[in-house]
């Protein structure tokens, strides 16, 4: 769940244990979540992404993981190994100042 070459320690583990479990509770199946500092990446399979994305959960989503130490949180596509590979295709969901989330897709701004 982390980068090869990265640190890992027991803060770490206790944040993506905390995010994973969370949204198992919320009904994905296959979830890894993928530590990048103080960004989140969400893998889901495949056919999840568009539901995680979709509004109120995307905003429930972002609200949770940044209580957990994520301010930034991108979702992908489930990889295995994906610590290591960036995804084919990436979004992101942030708080605007309203806290409101909002979805950014790669390459947008």
């Amino acid at each position: 769940r982390v980068p090869h070459g990265l640190a890992v320690d027991e803060h770490k583990l206790q944040q993506i244990e905390a995010a994973e479990a969370w949204l198992h509770a919320e009904g994905f199946s296959q979830v890894r979540v993928r530590h990048f500092g103080d960004r989140a990446r969400i893998e889901v399979d495949a056919a999840d992404v568009a539901r995680l994305m979709g509004e109120p959960l995307a905003q429930r989503v972002a609200r949770a993981l940044a209580q957990w130490g994520f301010p930034q949180v991108t979702v992908a596509a489930y990889v295995p190994g994906g610590a290591d590979r960036a995804p084919a295709a990436e979004a992101s969901l942030a708080f605007s100042f309203g806290g409101v989330a909002q979805l950014v897709r790669a390459g947008e701004s």
